[in-house]
């Protein structure tokens, strides 16, 4: 971590943050409400200071009140230019986190993860899907049920609810509580198998799901990138394993685009950017 400060009107010193050096120090759900908060980005019919100041504040964790009384910073800087204590810059900074992360293709040898030092097994067909292949040897019928089942409750969930600034928060949970999911039911640890007792195995994944919560979002991001391909995808039931990717995909895209312009004068209004 390093050592940030937010500087406070009226007052010396300003408080000292912590700051992560990379996304492997930033915990799933708060990277989650994060991407949510970020939709505000761009919206011409969302106050962009307030949008800036709930997505530093979920990404860093910490409390709307304290950044509304922040300094804000230039708003209007085409690019990250280092941090100056305001919540621009802080802004800045967490784009230039997700811009450098770039999701690993694992290979067979390296399709593991470690978690509260414990190791843990991703089934090889992910990589397998991306390069083409169809065979599916090393995923139980069990475990493809499951993790068809958990996304299709989810998508099921989301058809629900309206997408506006309200269901940020619900939402973001639903995506949370998917990925704590799959997580349960396709990560295992040597010797792990999931119970084929409908029962038993429901609790199996519960307990694993909360294992799970403090998951980083490196570590998720990495597990996106690749599961999107276990699944078929349809247009009935489109796959909502994606979300983490292509919502930072998103960001980045803007990132580089709002560098690329050239302007010769302040504007009053950002730039929105399509979600797709």
């Amino acid at each position: 971590m390093l050592k940030g400060t937010l500087k406070i009107k009226g007052t010396e010193g300003g408080i000292v943050l912590d700051l992560p050096e990379t996304l492997g120090e930033v915990r799933l759900n708060r990277y989650i409400d994060f991407l949510t908060e970020n939709e505000a980005i761009g919206n011409p019919d969302e106050n962009q200071i307030l949008a800036l100041a709930k997505c530093v504040g979920a990404f860093l964790g910490i409390d709307l009140p304290e950044l509304l009384r922040a300094e804000v910073g230039d708003v209007f800087q085409k690019e990250y230019k280092g941090l100056d204590g305001g919540l621009s810059s802080l802004y800045g900074y967490i784009g230039k986190l997700v811009g450098a992360s770039k999701p690993e293709l694992r290979s067979q040898e390296s399709a593991f993860f470690s978690y509260k030092g414990q190791r843990f097994q991703i089934p090889f067909i992910a990589q397998q899907a991306i390069a083409g292949d169809v065979l599916l040897p090393d995923i139980e019928v069990v475990e493809a049920i499951e993790a068809a089942e958990i996304q299709r409750v989810t998508y099921q969930s989301l058809k629900t609810i309206v997408v506006e600034p309200a269901t940020r928060d619900q939402r973001g949970g639903l995506y949370y509580s998917m990925y704590l999911r799959l997580l349960a039911v396709l990560a295992r640890r040597e010797g792990d198998r999931l119970p084929t007792l409908e029962a038993e195995r429901e609790r199996w994944i519960n307990d694993r799901a909360v294992f799970f919560q403090e998951i980083d979002a490196e570590t998720a991001l990495d597990l996106d990138f690749f599961l999107r391909g276990i699944l078929t995808n349809s247009g009935e039931n489109p796959l909502c394993v994606g979300f983490l990717s292509l919502r930072s995909l998103d960001l980045k895209v803007a990132i580089s685009l709002k560098r690329g312009r050239h302007s010769h004068g302040r504007k009053t209004k950002m730039r929105r950017f399509s979600k797709r």
